[in-house]
């Protein structure tokens, strides 16, 4: 008996583990489908954009810099027998912080060399990208799952709504200034802080939302009047 609950001790211990190293692969393993682009080279992939990858190592790491980054190892200028460029590899570590702890991956990247074709960045934005995928970032990509059309609409449901609910970017600046005109019209009006609580319970209520966000332009601003007129008639 001693021993099976030992083991069973031991069982639940492995599991534990295995979950705590997985929580940052879990973290930031799902890609947002508007960051990626389909590429028809090398008979077509799915491309992450660079910078969306630095923004979420920096949201998990911290600063670049001063939670993460990649630093310069090596750089070599490969000639052929003539002597002319002909490929450019670049050698760095990355490394991050993580619960305290500090880790580091070295990665490589190499490419053709071109005259004026930035393959010093390009093989550094490459390696960079191969070091963070090793973390769980954009696995999904790296899986294979982007090329399950199934799979990219749930998460982009997931991560953007559905399409019948996007806002237009024309749509995004009209919300934008109507809720910058309700905050414009509580801050002239003086309203306190409990006031303004009380007035957004009652909005929820009156368009059956849970939040401000789920509010449209018109009715941002039809909030923004009723502010208007109370206070105008005279109410403190």
């Amino acid at each position: 008996m001693k021993e099976e609950r030992n083991q069973n001790y031991e069982s639940t211990q492995r599991l534990e583990s295995e979950d705590s190293n997985l929580e940052l692969w879990e973290a930031v393993c799902k890609t947002n489908p508007n960051t990626t682009k389909s590429v028809s080279m090398r008979g077509g992939f799915t491309a992450v954009c660079p910078q969306s990858q630095i923004k979420n190592a920096t949201r998990v790491f911290g600063l670049y810099g001063d939670g993460w980054g990649v630093d310069f190892q090596s750089e070599e200028y490969v000639r052929d027998a003539d002597g002319r460029l002909i490929e450019y590899v670049y050698r760095g570590v990355l490394w991050y912080k993580w619960k305290g702890r500090k880790g580091d991956i070295a990665c490589s990247a190499s490419m053709k060399y071109k005259a004026g074709d930035d393959v010093q960045m390009k093989c550094e934005t490459h390696a960079r990208s191969k070091a963070l995928s090793k973390l769980g970032f954009n696995s999904d990509v790296y899986e294979g799952l982007f090329d399950d059309v199934e799979y990219v609409e749930t998460v982009d449901r997931e991560m953007n709504g559905s399409p019948d609910t996007r806002l237009m970017p024309f749509e995004i600046e009209e919300y934008s200034e109507a809720l910058k005109n309700l905050r414009q019209t509580c801050k002239e009006n003086k309203l306190p802080k409990d006031k303004i609580e009380s007035y957004m319970a009652q909005w929820f209520d009156d368009y059956g939302v849970k939040s401000m966000e789920e509010l449209t332009a018109h009715q941002l601003n039809e909030c923004a009047f009723e502010i208007h007129q109370t206070y105008q008639e005279g109410e403190k």
